[in-house]
């Protein structure tokens, strides 16, 4: 394996622990807080929240790591031969299809209604 693939699968170990670290913060404690707030205070923030989520460095790794995991996934396809190139082609698709596939379809069909409606309230 040439060192920069090394070095990219590397880098991908820790963008893919930062990505599920945001989305566990998310999904653990941010929501049930923000359901534990009275009033509008929840809809404020989930509202904020919505517009600062698209700041550079969170989209930077979310996006940018659907591209590092397509070269992966490639790479191992066609290079790697047994269990690495097995593990390296399921982190590929796994992020492909279990964070931003699942992300961008659920986005569009179920909570961009529910943003649109809280951004109204």
């Amino acid at each position: 394996m040439s060192p920069f693939l090394c070095f990219l699968m590397q880098f991908a170990i820790i963008a893919y622990a930062l990505v599920g670290g945001v989305f566990l913060a998310f999904s653990d404690f941010i929501i049930r807080s923000l359901a534990l707030m009275r009033g509008a205070g929840g809809i404020e923030a989930m509202q904020v929240i919505n517009r600062e989520v698209f700041r550079w460095v969170f989209m930077t790794l979310f996006l940018g790591m659907a591209v590092v995991s397509l070269v992966i996934a490639g790479y191992a396809a066609a290079r790697l031969s047994g269990p690495p190139g097995t593990l390296a082609l399921a982190a590929g698709v796994v992020y492909l299809v279990g964070c931003f596939g699942v992300t961008r379809t659920t986005a569009e069909g179920y909570f961009r209604p529910m943003q649109e409606k809280t951004s109204e309230a």
